[in-house]
């Protein structure tokens, strides 16, 4: 009697793994193509989300300590926003890009 989770003996597979070049309709894209469109949205991204969590920032810190000047509150606003709006935003946009290759797929 053998187990379900008994190892295979060779020579005994029953059915091989189509390669994804075979299944019907799988088109993919050049791995060149693809990337660009991955460095597009890396790119998007960061234009989208740094000037806009710069923006948050600033509007939050200034209602914070209505009393400070403008240079104190736009270096803070610039540097969270490098660390918070280049990897939010870049990380958001390929999350978009990325449902759309995989949608394209099915």
């Amino acid at each position: 009697m053998s187990s379900t989770l008994s190892r295979p003996r060779a020579g005994t597979a029953t059915t091989a793994v189509p390669r994804i070049e075979e299944v019907a309709g799988a088109e993919r894209e050049p791995p060149e193509r693809e990337f660009a469109g991955f460095v597009k949205a890396v790119g998007l991204g960061v234009l989208i989300g740094l000037p806009l969590m710069m923006a948050i920032v600033g509007g939050l810190v200034k209602v914070a300590a209505p009393d400070w000047a403008l240079g104190p509150i736009l270096g803070i606003a610039l540097w969270v926003s490098i660390w918070t709006g280049v990897f939010l935003g870049g990380t958001v946009t390929v999350g978009f890009w990325s449902k759309r290759q995989h949608a394209s797929k099915s």
